[in-house]
């Protein structure tokens, strides 16, 4: 029984080398398999802690992961099979620096490998990342170490959890990579380039903050915000203004006082602001670029003192060796002395060779960029501390709140001005028809007092003529009394018609004439009567004109008036 345990466990402990040797081999494969499900059954983890050296970006987008040459550390490279039912798991880990050269190889799903983030290369023009994870299906490298690697195998879980590792996104991949893709400035020419940049990013803002000042002055001062609360008072008061005579001047003053008052205050307020916010921004942005200067400016000065440093060991082991072999030759040479000398000469000549190359131009350089930066930062502090005053200033009056109260209040007096503006038109259109009916009855009293003259004319014309057409009979008759009595009568209608009429005669002659005179008299006054009877139906028509006009210049009057108020509201 114990021999049949031992062989079992003999059996397993081979088996799982023969394993790990069978899943060892293709990770480092020269001839790459393709990337399919077929052949990969379902790839293996590849994880590292940090990735440091040469790599090609554009081709990790796609998914496809090419290395030149990188040190790989904290290399963990994982694999499960699935064949029974219980996964069999096998890990290769290894600390590093693993030195890898041209590797290359691709994620399964055709995504870029997970990147936890960046972190500073060790080697000038290089790239290193953190947290790398990518499941792939084949791997090709020309050269590689794994110092210190471990093999471990287990079932399931008793390694550890299995890793999972998710792929990133093209675009969560861009915006992890986009600081690498523009590099920062190499040169000191470049960096000055960016403090004349950053000069005159801080003119700007200092010149918008100077405007923001004044203008905050010139609205705290100037007493606007009053004025305009004033204005609207005293044209919503218009509207309880019982006499509308006098009412178009003092609309027409108060609405082009209103209109001049809150156009400036409206264009003060949001030039304010305006300027404000963008000083704000670039001021932030400001203070952001010099601090990446800065960096770049001491990391260049860093690269330079460590080539330095540099030079300066190698223009000492240089000494040495010129000394050790000036040493030699003076046993040898009888112008041992003579080569010495030379040789010192030329190690005065060329060591110092070294220290001019490494420090010419670049020193001063650096300290005097240096210097302006630290000067731009100490100038930025004045001019934010004003900026801050400024906009506390701006919430301390409520500055903002205040311009949307007096929005909301022009707002209703709009309203206010369009029922006051159609008040007004219906008190002229009412005085206009009251006047014209004064008009028509006095025109009316004029026609009924000719009319009454003409009547009165015509009536004694026509007595007389009554008397004339009962003059025979009068002659016929016998009756003296009869006679007398209508002579008599005959005279007083002579008087009467002489006292109303003195075209008329005295004898019964002239009575006849003015009767046919009075005739044509009346019939002249019948055609003239006709006459103007059209004139009525005209002046009917004009009433009816006027009235249109009039509502028509109502309407007209309405948005007249609004758009004088409110030019910006059209």
């Amino acid at each position: 029984m114990k021999y049949r345990r031992n062989v079992k466990k003999l059996f397993h402990i081979s088996l799982m080398v023969v394993i790990i040797f069978a899943i060892s081999i293709p990770y480092f494969n020269p001839q790459p398999a393709a990337a399919t499900e077929d052949n990969h059954s379902g790839g293996f983890v590849i994880e590292s802690e940090k990735v440091d050296g040469y790599l090609e970006l554009l081709g990790a987008l796609m998914g496809k992961v090419k290395i030149f040459e990188a040190d790989i550390h904290g290399l963990t490279m994982t694999k499960v099979l699935n064949n029974a039912e219980t996964p069999i798991v096998i890990k290769i880990e290894s600390e590093g620096p693993v030195h890898v050269k041209n590797l290359e190889t691709e994620t399964i799903d055709g995504l870029p490998p997970h990147l936890g983030g960046l972190c500073v290369p060790s080697k000038v023009g290089g790239l290193c990342l953190k947290d790398v994870s990518m499941t792939v299906p084949y791997q090709t490298v020309d050269e590689i170490t794994l110092p210190n690697a471990t093999v471990k195998t287990c079932y399931g879980n008793e390694c550890g959890s299995i890793p999972e590792t998710p792929s990133m996104t093209t675009e969560e991949a861009k915006k992890m990579l986009e600081g690498i893709e523009e590099e920062p400035p190499s040169s000191l020419e470049e960096l000055n380039e960016k403090l004349q940049e950053n000069l005159e990013q801080f003119n700007t803002i200092k010149n918008l903050t100077d405007e923001a000042e004044k203008l905050f002055d010139q609205i705290n001062q100037g007493n606007q915000i009053e004025s305009i609360k004033q204005i609207i008072q005293s044209v919503d008061g218009l509207d309880s203004v019982s006499d509308l005579s006098d009412l178009d001047s003092d609309l027409k003053n108060k609405i082009e006082s209103l209109n001049s008052e809150y156009t400036s205050f409206d264009n003060t307020t949001s030039k304010l602001f305006n300027n404000m916010e963008k000083a704000s921004s670039n001021l932030e942005e400001l203070k952001e670029s010099i601090s990446k200067n800065k960096e770049t400016l001491a990391k260049l000065e860093e690269q330079d003192s460590n080539k330095e440093n540099e030079l300066k060991e190698q223009s000492k082991i240089y000494q040495e060796l010129q000394q050790k072999m000036s040493d030699a030759n003076e046993e040898q040479n009888e112008n041992s002395e003579e080569q010495k000398q030379n040789s010192e000469q030329k190690n005065e000549g060329k060591v110092p060779a070294f220290e001019e190359a490494s420090t010419r131009d670049k020193k001063p350089d650096i300290e005097n960029l240096t210097q302006k930066w630290n000067t731009l930062e100490e100038e930025i502090k004045p001019v934010e501390e004003r900026l801050k005053k400024v906009t506390a200033a701006v919430e301390e009056i409520g500055l903002k709140k205040t311009k949307e109260d007096l929005s909301q209040q022009m707002d209703d007096t709009i309203k206010s001005l369009e029922q006051l503006i159609k008040k007004l038109g219906l008190a002229r259109k009412e005085k206009e028809e009251n006047s014209k009916e004064e008009d028509g009855q006095k025109k009316d009293q004029t026609d009924n007092n000719s009319k009454e003259e003409e009547e009165n004319t015509d009536s004694p014309d026509e007595s007389e003529k009554g008397n004339q057409d009962s003059a025979p009979s009068d002659g016929s008759n016998n009756d003296g009394n009869d006679e007398s009595s209508q002579k008599d009568d005959t005279d007083n209608n002579q008087k009467d018609s002489s006292n109303e009429d003195t075209t008329n005669n005295d004898n019964t002659d002239g009575g006849q004439e003015d009767g046919s005179n009075n005739e044509g008299t009346n019939d002249d006054s019948q055609e003239d009567s006709n006459s103007e009877e059209p004139n009525e139906d005209d002046s009917s028509d004009d009433t009816g004109d006027e009235e249109e006009s009039q509502e028509e210049d109502s309407g007209g009057l309405l948005d007249g008036l609004i758009d004088i108020l409110f030019p910006w509201r059209r």
